[in-house]
């Protein structure tokens, strides 16, 4: 929420002034950077687990605190500029690789953006080698403070490479049916893992015993805990806040639609019978529809018209404003459009020249 409500105003200065909201981002992400390795060197702190205090300092004032960690969520913000912009140059969507080179520069920065994934989660262990010599203060520093905006770099990279189908192995893989479960859940374990984390250490009666074996265990039982939490937060919170949404956003769409107005003719109040598949509910009620799909008429054949038949429909109409539409699989019902009604009648014979025409 954090996040959201310090990322809401840059997202809004971007919009109108992108160097400007550029700039902005740019200044809070290393903002944060410097801030994080102060404290870290300020107070001599630790990412060791066994380092006692200066590890329990770490987690109270670095680890958990929004400031901190605010340059991975402006990364993926300004991943979403760069797509924009990209597209604002031809860059579309599923352009994959079309020359030999574009491939083995895909292939140099998909292997250096794992090799870095890798060593962001590995090199930590260095810290654990020798007991005696751990991370000093400037190393730890340095590690936490770009860790993490490197591994959200390495995110988006890997993500704009399927994007961009410039990986499609690895995009068909990714995209498998078999992660919409995971998808639908991580929001919610993301959310609920910290509180489960804490509420199991902190009604521990014992201290934990560190071990590979135990180690497996507790992750194994602490994330089928915490999907399950993120389950009943999908049926009972995220799911309600979709549908919600999406009836108020089809609600404020159907207050926009203007209703149609009857045309009134000269002759009179007189409104031409519309057909039952052109009834007041396709006027109203199918907001999610566009005005013209709602009005787009059958031909006789039964084949529903093409964009570019209704719009060579509309041309013919201002062309020829007298032209009928088949209502239905017979064409037995027409509407003739344009200005029919505003014809002028004859007028009535009079009785000599009826009497000529029942002559003649």
């Amino acid at each position: 929420m954090f996040f959201f409500i310090a990322g809401l105003p840059i997202a809004m200065l971007h919009y109108r002034n992108e160097q400007l909201g550029t700039l902005l981002l740019c200044f809070l992400a290393l903002a944060s950077t410097a801030l994080t390795a102060w404290l870290i060197i300020g107070g001599d702190l630790s990412v060791k687990v066994t380092a006692g205090s200066q590890y329990n300092k770490y987690i109270d004032l670095v680890y958990g605190k929004p400031y901190c960690r605010i340059p991975a969520y402006l990364i993926g913000m300004a991943t979403s500029w760069t797509v924009r912009n990209l597209e604002k140059r031809g860059m579309m969507h599923g352009r994959g690789v079309r020359t030999a080179w574009e491939r083995l520069a895909v292939s140099i920065v998909v292997l250096v953006t794992v090799l870095m994934v890798l060593a962001i989660i590995f090199v930590p262990g260095l810290n654990y080698v020798d007991p005696k010599n751990p991370w000093n203060a400037i190393v730890t520093a340095l590690f936490v403070s770009f860790s993490r905006p490197c591994w959200t770099i390495c995110c988006a990279i890997l993500t704009l490479c399927c994007y961009y189908d410039f990986t499609p192995v690895a995009r068909q893989f990714l995209s498998s049916g078999i992660f919409i479960p995971f998808v639908r859940l991580s929001y919610g374990i993301y959310i609920a893992h910290p509180v489960i984390i804490q509420w199991y250490a902190g009604t521990q009666t014992q201290f934990l015993q560190v071990s590979m074996i135990s180690a497996i265990l507790q992750f194994i039982m602490l994330w089928a805990v915490s999907s399950i939490a993120a389950l009943f937060l999908w049926v009972f919170v995220e799911s309600p806040s979709m549908i919600l949404t999406g009836i108020l956003k089809n609600g404020a769409a159907r207050a926009a639609v203007p209703q149609p107005r009857a045309r009134a003719s000269t002759a009179g109040s007189r409104i031409q019978a519309l057909p039952s598949n052109m009834s007041t509910h396709s006027f109203a009620a199918d907001v999610e529809q566009d005005l013209d799909s709602n009005l787009s008429c059958h031909s006789f054949c039964g084949d529903r018209e093409s964009p570019l038949d209704h719009v060579s429909s509309r041309n013919s109409v201002s062309k020829n404003p007298s032209r009928s539409f088949g209502a239905g699989s017979e064409g037995s019902m027409q509407i003739e459009l344009g200005n029919s009604h505003n014809k002028k009648q004859p007028a009535p014979l009079s009785l000599r020249q009826h009497r000529a025409v029942e002559a003649g």
